[in-house]
């Protein structure tokens, strides 16, 4: 297993003393994966600011796996800046203005940038991008060896595949949210069309042949899984995506559905027993 080794820019520098004596003057040396881990630990200590800014400095490093050549492979640091966003946007629920929304859809955006042909990386549509992005984010995972652990003050983290997931739940939970928005607007058209997209999504990451009796993809994932560790556990696993469907199908009124994707995580689910459902909802 291939390992990146935490590079000191000051000699003797220890992980404790960069702690100690702030970043600004030591980071002209970190490699892409050092400014990474310390997005994600800025991130689980809801320092959000600082978050994205170690995830912007990241997306400065062309050459990733400092090799001589420009590969421009900065999938991670994207989908950290809209986790950072998008929790930005969950501070400022209780504003009366629109700016959680405004906020969301800036985070968004960072989820649909992909690389072209040429290796340019391209603002895209994620409602019309779908292949281009996909696509992008395939050639990512091939350029990373599957094992590729970095090592740094943080101990080892995962720095190739995991964008992959948390960027697939990250477009999860921006779907429900504009099927929500506009639900309460009484738009049912939008309303329908990011529903479908939220599912489709959703089933895409939990079933391998996308069907509620099949939930056998992702299992195991936890959002934690490669994040830097000594940090806040984020809360957020594979019972969440099911009970977010779960919301998502009791709210649009199938509850034959709503029961059988609960019943993963709920004992006496009843589609018939609708209160049944709500309870699961409400207990997760």
């Amino acid at each position: 297993m291939r390992k990146y080794l935490f590079i000191i820019i000051i000699l003797f520098l220890s992980c404790d003393s960069v702690e100690e004596t702030g970043l600004p003057e030591y980071e002209g040396g970190f490699n892409y994966y050092d400014y990474i881990a310390y997005g994600w630990s800025e991130f689980l200590n809801e320092n959000y600011d600082n978050a994205i800014s170690y995830f912007q400095q990241a997306l400065l490093i062309d050459d990733v796996n400092e090799d001589g050549i420009s590969d421009y492979m900065h999938h991670s640091a994207y989908v950290g800046i809209s986790w950072s966003l998008t929790y930005q946007a969950n501070e400022l629920i209780n504003t009366n203005d629109n700016s959680v929304s405004i906020k969301r859809e800036e985070a968004i955006t960072y989820l649909c940038y992909f690389m072209d042909e040429f290796n340019e990386w391209v603002q895209g549509d994620c409602l019309f991008d779908e292949e281009a992005i996909e696509s992008s984010d395939l050639n990512a995972f091939s350029f990373y060896n599957s094992d590729d652990m970095y090592t740094s003050c943080f101990g080892e983290y995962c720095c190739n595949d995991c964008f992959i997931d948390d960027k697939k739940v990250a477009m999860i939970y921006f779907y429900s949210f504009k099927y929500h928005d506009f639900f309460i607007q009484d738009d049912l058209v939008n309303a329908n069309l990011y529903f479908d997209k939220a599912i489709e999504l959703g089933l895409d990451f939990i079933s391998s042949n996308q069907l509620l009796t099949n939930l056998d993809k992702n299992i195991d994932y936890d959002f934690m899984n490669g994040k830097p560790i000594e940090n806040p556990i984020f809360n957020l696993k594979y019972q969440n995506v099911l009970i977010l469907l779960g919301q998502l199908y009791l709210k649009n009124g199938n509850y034959e559905n709503a029961a059988l994707i609960l019943s993963d995580v709920c004992n006496n689910i009843n589609a018939f027993e609708v209160q049944t459902i709500i309870d699961c909802v409400q207990s997760f």
